[in-house]
């Protein structure tokens, strides 16, 4: 009888010369067994049995850790008679030993498949259905198992998931053709190779699970540079065609520009602004609006001024600046979204660094329009300013100024036109200017203080204009209402520092004058120099003005009212106190609520209570 000998899991056979690999024991599932099992235990006293349940084995279950020993007692098969080894193709495996294979996932070979389905075939019982993959069949312990293999592609998708992968227990070869069971040892190299051929096959599925891993994710890469170069042919395409449109809108400008820059012959036409306009609309509508981005892209805008310039020029030919100073403003003013401006920078000191923006960029910085304005339009106004222009007649300059103001005219022509062909002017005028002159200088000068900047005025007409002012009052009375008409134009425009210095040098001591020219009789009292004294506290400082009323006109107030009340004949105390009534009325209450007038009425108040006391 071959008895069979459970496989060693230790490591006491030949030592493979391959990569060291854990050893893993693979857990079997119970089977079902006969209700015969084990029935030649009755017979005996069942101590084996009794020992095997107290170490936790149970019926149904193999021996050894994880039941991985076999199921049922050795069976012996007993071999024909006067027969060798593998005569005839005989079974030497009994149908315990088969089934254990099979329970335990170790595949068996075709023939002896073959033989058990024919057996099985050719028997009483009916065949069962057979259940899930990789469980026993219903039937008894020689039921077949199926054996489940990993593919390749379970294997890459381990690796590539991070699982990782099981290690399958290392098999010993067993010699059962003998009566002792013994570990094959004649082979020792083919345990090494075939490990060996196990270990690169392995290595190698999982270098190509990688390596897919990595061209999945370079697929990805490509996949999304793919989609982005699409999109950037798309916006190409997109380009090209806003490109052929702008080409169109140009030749379509150039074929206007020809046409209204024919003023000869019988296709001439009369060049004005309005007709200018309706021609270049609708391109240049385009060009500023659906394709601006193109147009800021190539820089059209030369293109914009050379298919205008011819008609500029014509526009401009007859232009009497003074009679018409908004001539063209319109025209660019439309489309001032197309001028493009150079940006000149200048230092921190602006008065000496660019003369209050007079020095022009260098030409080769100019733009397209600033060159038009600087070498058509700007020749034309510095001819009218300088030949024709009165300064006292501002309005046409001022017009002109404002219709062509920022963004509008470039900052160094606009600059240009005030520093030399304004101010220069306005200042030769104020010089020839006199007190006598009938018209006064706050009718020709007040208009620019909206245009020209203050610092500009204060630096070149204002010294200019205190001083003319400061002569015209050195023969100035108090009586002549038209000191306080010139010099109260000027509050607010004059700083407080300087207004106030003109008044004291030149309006105080002709107001101190005439108020010692002034007599206080309560029986026929004179008017006349006290209110025009009075009318310049608006043009003073409250200050300034209380002082000069309390040193100049309570002294003399007081004394008359202590004379009146000192008097003999005075019994009407009621007629006193009307009077000091009456005084106080003819103050302002901004100055009736000044400390010092209102001291100097508290005074003359007590000198009417002590006399009726």
């Amino acid at each position: 009888m071959v008895r069979e000998k459970r496989p060693s899991l230790d490591n006491d056979g030949p030592q493979d010369k391959g990569p060291k690999r854990a050893k893993m024991l693979p857990t079997v599932t119970p089977v079902e067994v006969p209700k015969d099992y084990a029935a030649f235990s009755a017979n005996g006293s069942g101590f084996g049995l009794r020992m095997l349940e107290k170490m936790g084995w149970r019926m149904g279950n193999g021996l050894g850790v994880g039941g991985v020993g076999i199921v049922e007692p050795i069976q012996a098969k007993l071999r024909p008679m006067k027969t060798g080894i593998g005569f005839n193709a005989f079974r030497e495996k009994t149908d315990q030993v088969i089934a254990e294979e099979r329970r335990r996932g170790i595949g068996i070979s075709s023939q002896e498949d073959d033989k058990e389905n024919k057996q099985t075939s050719s028997g009483d019982n009916k065949k069962q259905p057979p259940n899930a993959v990789g469980q026993q069949k219903s039937g008894g312990l020689g039921s077949k198992l199926k054996v489940s293999y990993k593919t390749a592609a379970e294997i890459q998708h381990e690796t590539e998931s991070g699982m990782p992968m099981a290690l399958v227990q290392s098999q010993k070869i067993l010699d059962l053709t003998r009566k002792t069971v013994r570990e094959h040892e004649q082979f020792p190299e083919l345990h090494h190779n075939l490990q060996h051929l196990v270990d690169i096959s392995t290595l190698d599925l999982e270098q190509l699970a990688r390596s897919k891993k990595a061209d999945h994710a370079r697929l990805k890469v490509l996949e999304a540079e793919r989609e982005r170069m699409q999109s950037l042919v798309a916006q190409d395409n997109l380009n090209i065609e806003r490109m052929d449109s702008v080409l169109a809108i140009t030749d379509k400008c150039c074929q206007i520009a020809d046409e209204t820059s024919d003023t000869t012959g019988a296709a001439a036409v009369e060049i004005k602004e309005d007709h200018i306009i309706t021609a270049f609309q609708e391109p240049f509508d385009l060009l500023s609006g659906l394709y601006f981005a193109e147009y800021q892209l190539y820089q059209l805008d030369q293109l914009v001024i050379a298919v205008i310039q011819d008609s500029f020029k014509a526009l401009l030919r007859d232009w009497d600046v003074l009679k018409n100073p908004t001539l063209g403003a319109g025209l660019f003013q439309r489309w001032r979204k197309l001028l493009r401006q150079s940006k000149v920078l200048y230092s921190d000191n602006g008065v000496a660094a660019r003369f209050f923006g007079s020095r022009p960029p260098e030409p080769e910085q100019m733009t397209a329009y600033e060159s038009l304005l600087n070498h058509q339009w700007l020749p034309k106004v510095r001819s009218a300013l300088n030949n024709e222009w009165n300064p006292r007649d501002c309005d046409p300059v001022i017009r002109l100024l404002e219709a062509w103001s920022s963004p509008l005219l470039p900052a160094f022509i606009h600059d240009n036109i005030i520093t030399q062909l304004i101010i220069p002017k306005l200042k030769r005028e104020v010089e020839q200017w006199t007190a006598r002159d009938p018209v006064m200088l706050h009718t020709w000068i007040h208009p620019w203080l909206p245009v020209l900047e203050e610092s500009r005025l204060e630096q070149e007409l204002y010294g200019d204009i205190r001083r003319k002012l400061a002569n015209g009052l050195s023969g100035w009375n108090v009586l002549d209402p038209s000191g306080l008409h010139v010099v109260g134009r000027w509050k607010g425009v004059f700083n407080d520092t300087d207004m106030e210095a003109l008044l004291q040098k030149s309006v105080l001591p002709k107001l101190v004058e005439g108020l010692q020219m002034l007599e206080i009789n309560p029986r026929n009292q004179q008017m006349e120099i006290f209110m025009a004294v009075l009318q310049w506290h608006e043009v003073f400082p409250t200050a300034t003005f209380s002082s000069l009323m309390v040193n100049e006109f309570f002294p003399k107030w007081h004394q008359v009212l202590q004379l009146w009340l000192a008097h003999p004949s005075t019994t009407d105390m009621e007629q006193v106190f009307q009077w000091y009534q009456w005084w106080k009325s003819q103050f302002p209450l901004e100055l009736v609520q000044d400390a010092g007038i209102a001291a100097a009425f508290r005074q003359g108040l007590d000198m009417v209570n002590q006399g009726l006391n």
